[in-house]
């Protein structure tokens, strides 16, 4: 069993239902911080209910490519700041 880039098995056992639920639930749990696109956790599923055939298509072709993270800087306890590597 191969995996793409963004780390979806080909089997597709990755996007089985029960597992997009819990992570679902999880991003919900931790407080559904918008992602890299700007999009909340409470907009996520319903744009998920109406483009999850078309989603699922292009993570199991491997088409999905995943957005670049933005750089924040962290504050450490003597005052300075760092990058995270």
């Amino acid at each position: 069993m191969g995996q793409f880039s963004t780390g979806v098995d080909t089997d597709g056992a990755g996007l089985a239902p029960a597992n997009v639920t819990r992570a679902y639930q999880r991003a919900q749990q931790q407080g559904g911080a918008p992602g890299a696109d700007g999009m909340k956790v409470d907009q996520l599923a319903d744009y998920v209910k109406q483009y999850w055939p078309s989603l699922k298509a292009r993570l199991l072709a491997g088409e999905h490519h995943r957005q670049a993270v933005r750089a924040v800087e962290i504050k450490v306890k003597q005052g300075s700041r760092t990058s995270p590597a």
